[in-house]
This record gives C-alpha cells, structure tokens and sequence, in this order.
C-alpha cells in the first residue's frame, strides 16, 4: 500500500515511521479527481508464466535511490 511505501521511505531517510499514518482516500485534501478501484492489487501471475524476469522487492530500489539522493 501506499502507506508501507511511505513508512519505508521514512524510515530508510532516517525518520520514524510511526509518524506515517494511515488514511482513506475520502480523508485526501484536495480530493482525488478521479475515483479509485477497491482493489487494485497488481497480479504478476502472467508475467510469470511468460517467463519474465520479476523485479526486486521495491526496498531494494528504494535503498539505492536513497543512497544515490544522499550522495
């Protein structure tokens, strides 16, 4: 979800994540435009089969994209 995503960003920036919390898109302000689906978990499940090459868990990315941004 977008709120372990930002949870992770803190915390790898050195931050407390227990700051992050949780809310509901209806709480957004200014509001979303555009409605959002209820579920829209992503299913890797074809790509598998297919035979691709799956990505990293998004940590690893995200801990080089912060090493990178401190320099």
């Amino acid at each position: 979800s977008w709120y372990e995503f930002a949870r992770e960003v803190v915390a790898m920036c050195g931050g407390d994540p227990e700051m992050v919390k949780p809310i509901a898109t209806s709480q957004l302000n200014p509001p979303r435009p555009a409605k959002r689906p209820a579920n829209s978990v992503l299913d890797n499940a074809a790509m598998r089969s297919a035979g691709f090459p799956m990505l990293d868990d998004f940590r690893v990315p995200l801990a080089r994209l912060v090493r990178r941004l401190r320099g």
